[in-house]
């Protein structure tokens, strides 16, 4: 890129190239009796090439470089309403990362903050239920926000003041519920009173809820190695409109993930990983949420969503201490999603 003095110029040779095949495992799909396997495809794109701007059209380069960018009218932003970890790995670190993997822009709405890293969790502090609506306000009063997302939301009293706040001001935007309930180690994240709120009040709201295996076992009463598709009915006549049961807490060779809505059944079929992973329910749902908040469909959603996670999955790295592998939260590969 020369720059010469006296006449000011700018030249770029830009080729943008995208690579025509992502090595990531097949998703199997099953449409009742039809299977179909299909894999991760980025659309080509053509070479862009910018060759030279100078003093004559009054550009130079540092006017380029300091032009603020003047966005889209519909540039993609999501919503988090979560709890903070330390580490970085989980909760609203974690979406952050996620909808910027897909180039969406993310507001958060703290819940709690936690000192934590993969080894343990060694103090939380939850918020005022006030000063998390007024968060929640404040976003949606001044960004477009396309999709939100739920995480830990800690007590009854926030649990309340979320689903107040969202029934004022976005009973238009759709929600995805990650319910935090169920810790890895199986301890239990919320009380009774908490957890039946959140049945009431956010299930029904939802466009989506994502609960692993012990959450749904939690939300129906029924046991965790009960027919997952029984599970996700019983969710269903609770209120929600769809449900995405992950099978990441089970011990068969292939972990199956299951979107069950009125539309029919898909479930997608992933390899299951040696180790733990940190932050891998975090990172799905708000995956999820970026690509909604961009107008993706639900099952497309799902669909990118999950191939993107086990790209994340296998490229985890390992802490110094802990037991949980991180997520590196890489760039998601384009592609026709739609």
């Amino acid at each position: 890129m020369p720059v010469t003095t006296g006449i000011v110029e700018l030249h770029v040779d830009l080729t943008i190239s995208h690579d025509t095949t992502c090595k990531l495992p097949q998703c199997v799909a099953r449409y009742g009796k039809k299977t179909t396997f299909f894999s991760y495809k980025p659309e080509k794109k053509p070479g862009t090439n910018i060759k030279s701007m100078n003093s004559n059209n009054k550009t130079n380069a540092f006017s380029v470089a300091n032009s603020p960018q003047v966005l889209p009218d519909n540039w993609p932003a999501a919503l988090t309403i979560a709890g903070s970890d330390s580490s970085g790995g989980a909760g609203i670190q974690a979406d952050l990362k996620a909808f910027q993997a897909f180039n969406v822009f993310g507001a958060t709405a703290l819940t709690a903050i936690t000192a934590q890293n993969t080894s343990a969790v060694y103090d939380v502090q939850s918020l005022r239920d006030t000063i998390l609506a007024a968060q929640i306000r404040a976003c949606i009063e001044d960004l477009p926000i396309g999709a939100i997302k739920t995480g830990m939301l800690a007590n009854a009293a926030l649990i309340q003041a979320t689903a107040d706040t969202l029934r004022e001001c976005a009973a238009d935007i759709p929600l995805v519920l990650d319910p935090v309930m169920v810790a890895t180690s199986g301890a239990r994240l919320l009380d009774i009173e908490a957890e039946q709120l959140l049945i009431e009040q956010l299930l029904p709201r939802a466009a989506l809820v994502t609960p692993n295996l012990p959450e749904a076992a939690v939300m129906t009463g029924l046991q965790v190695d009960s027919d997952p598709l029984v599970v996700a009915e019983k969710l269903i006549e609770l209120g929600a409109k769809a449900v995405l049961l992950k099978g990441g807490h089970g011990s068969e060779t292939i972990c199956t993930d299951w979107l069950v809505s009125s539309a029919g059944q898909l479930s997608f079929d992933w390899p299951r990983r040696a180790g733990q992973f940190h932050g891998t329910g975090c990172a799905f749902s708000a995956a999820i949420t970026a690509l909604l908040a961009k107008g993706e469909s639900l099952q497309a959603a799902v669909s990118a969503a999950g191939l993107w996670l086990q790209q994340q999955i296998g490229s985890a790295r390992k802490p110094l201490r802990g037991d949980l592998w991180v997520l590196p939260f890489s760039a998601a590969r384009e592609s026709k999603t739609k």
